[in-house]
């Protein structure tokens, strides 16, 4: 059952605390997501949360750690049966409704996770699976929600005063799952749309990193143009990490309105954010409130910036690769951009390589085309890769102020 109080647990004769964040009751983790277009989706109004609830302790595979999870069914408006799956553990806690799809498992349509950062910079702040220690600290093992690292004492250290709340969040409208697009053209694609989307959400999980043997990484280069080239034909494609075509309807904005004040209440002082992908970068910094904790990191990301938008592309016309603009002539939105920025971290795995990725002579050569383009602004006379500024052991941090004008 779960703690109705919240009491520290014992865990080899060590009291382990929760967070402030752990305790907030589900049905205010909820409406923190139940936004414009999540209730026009959803029958929220008949969804009965019980905070008395059971929770089952769990390992979360991808991070060797407990946390606790439980599950509820939530119906859409036209019946369909899907999942909110409610977990927290020492630092995190989380929300997420979940989609089932007959061969393919779990689609997640929204999701929140909010990590209490108080250890960052320590072991303690990161599970077993992804630190390089023999003996991970006793609290490591019950922080499942916790999907990166934050050991680094460099750079994953909050500011001094302050108490920070790092922000994850997801939205994707199930009536526009990418997946659902991808299976309905997969005659005509020379990759599974089980392996595509996947890819999709995550090509940096897609990098051999620990073998990245010629023949792994040609395949992985081509995933990567099968999404590339679409979006030089000027056909609609994914930013990186997405799983939908769309989000629901005012997410974003709900969201931080409402963790306005349920981290207020609990005396948290600002909002973080990891942008892991190139566009959120840009989507913190502008509009969003958030600004760089670190000003010369920032200054690499901006270096990184400078540098991607010289690469030289070429546009389809058709059929047949037209003109070449540089990347600085598209708009910032455009998503071939965030595709440029995921190539480099291929790249510095062998700087050299000459990929085979298309059947048609003429998509080979613009493919060609952009890898030299990438290359030439990209790859340093010391052979270095410029990479946009974020790894596993070196974050990239964004911060905002929690105050009622922000929110």
């Amino acid at each position: 059952m779960r703690s109705p109080d919240f009491a520290p647990i014992e865990i080899h004769g060590q009291k382990q605390p929760f967070s402030p964040v752990a305790q907030v009751p589900d049905r205010e983790i909820f409406e923190t997501i139940s936004c414009t277009g999540v209730r026009d989706v959803f029958a929220v109004e008949d969804m009965s949360i019980s905070d008395d609830a059971s929770y089952k302790p769990m390992e979360n595979p991808k991070t060797g750690a407990t946390h606790w999870v439980r599950e509820q069914e939530l119906r859409d408006r036209e019946g369909g049966v899907y999942q909110v799956l409610f977990s927290y553990d020492l630092d995190n806690r989380e929300v997420a409704i979940v989609r089932e799809d007959n061969g393919y498992g779990p689609v997640t349509v929204a999701r929140l996770n909010l990590r209490d950062r108080t250890h960052d910079g320590t072991p303690a702040s990161t599970p077993p699976q992804f630190l390089k220690v023999e003996d991970a600290p006793v609290r490591s093992h019950f922080i499942g929600g916790t999907l990166w690292d934050y050991s680094n004492a460099q750079v994953d250290k909050q500011p001094p005063g302050r108490k920070s709340i790092e922000i994850s969040r997801a939205s994707s409208d199930p009536s526009k799952v990418i997946f659902d697009s991808l299976r309905n053209k997969e005659h005509k694609m020379t990759v599974g749309a089980h392996e595509l989307s996947d890819f999709i959400d995550d090509p940096f999980a897609a990098l051999p990193l620990e073998d990245p043997t010629p023949e792994k990484l040609e395949h992985w280069y081509r995933l990567w143009w099968q999404v590339a080239n679409r979006g030089l034909r000027g056909k609609w494609i994914a930013y990186p990490g997405q799983v939908s075509e769309r989000g629901f309807k005012n997410f974003s904005a709900h969201v931080l309105n409402n963790l306005t004040q349920v981290l207020g209440e609990r005396e948290y002082s600002h909002i973080s954010s990891v942008p892991t992908w190139l566009y959120v970068w840009r989507m913190n910094l502008n509009g969003s409130g958030f600004s760089a904790d670190d000003p010369k990191h920032h200054q690499e990301a901006l270096a990184f910036w400078e540098r991607l938008r010289r690469v030289e592309i070429p546009v389809f016309d058709n059929g047949h690769a037209g003109e070449r603009i540089r990347v600085n002539q598209l708009s910032d939105k455009d998503p071939i951009i965030s595709w440029l920025g995921v190539l480099p971290f291929a790249l510095q795995l062998d700087p050299d390589i000459k990929p085979k990725v298309a059947m048609q002579k003429n998509h080979q050569e613009a493919f060609d085309e952009v890898m030299d383009s990438v290359k030439k602004y990209l790859i340093l006379p010391d052979r270095e890769v410029v990479t946009y500024p974020l790894a596993p052991d070196r974050n990239l941090w964004h911060s905002k102020p929690i105050t009622k004008e922000n929110g």
